[in-house]
């Protein structure tokens, strides 16, 4: 109920996004650490919204050329943190399904991928730091945790199996920040692309 009555008021209150495919994942999780609230819930989810990578996300006819940059920050992450793994990705021809996969997982905050656990630790940082980055680096350490099961397979389905299905996960957030090590250009680049002005925003709902 309280999910429900979130996401409709957040409809009303941003009819020009309305709701799209996802949001429900990230209204969610707000709802089980806001139970008591739907109103904090809301106020939660519009402002989470409208920062970071996720008002692009989920406004992807508005926003193709910097969803396309900011594939291409992870694929330049990629192949800094695991260029074995990066070169055997783009020679199988699967790079624009992995981003297809990588776009769901920075859309709904990961909450559609990972276990419960691993993804309040993920939102922790990101929250606390008020970083687009944490979630960048979780996109490759996930990848780089399916690593040795994707370099072990030749045919681009066997891939996208493996995208779709691996239980892999459990040491995400560790991965994050051990092992991948963004280059500072795509830090920089992700930094400009996240700075920006949604002038058609209302005014916040924050009381």
């Amino acid at each position: 109920e309280q999910l429900r009555e979130v996401l409709e008021v957040y409809q009303v209150y941003r009819p020009d996004i309305g709701y799209v495919q996802g949001m429900s994942y990230i209204a969610a999780m707000l709802c089980l650490h806001m139970p008591n609230s739907h109103f904090e819930s809301f106020v939660a989810l519009a402002n989470l919204l409208a920062t970071h990578h996720l008002f692009d996300f989920f406004r992807v006819s508005q926003a193709y050329d910097k969803v396309q940059a900011y594939y291409g920050i992870i694929d330049s992450m990629l192949a800094k943190t695991s260029p074995r793994l990066s070169k055997h990705l783009h020679r199988l021809g699967v790079m624009d399904e992995v981003h297809v996969t990588c776009f769901q997982w920075l859309q709904t905050l990961f909450v559609r991928r990972l276990p419960l656990e691993q993804v309040t630790q993920l939102w922790d940082e990101f929250l606390c730091q008020q970083d687009t980055l944490v979630m960048f680096r979780a996109c490759v350490a996930l990848l780089v945790a399916m690593e040795r099961s994707i370099l072990a397979v030749r045919e681009p389905e066997d891939v996208l199996l493996l995208l779709r299905t691996s239980k892999h996960g459990q040491e995400v957030v560790k991965l994050a920040f051990t092992v991948v090590h963004p280059p500072y250009e795509a830090k920089e680049r992700l930094r400009r692309l996240t700075q920006y002005n949604d002038s058609s925003a209302p005014d916040s709902p924050h009381p």
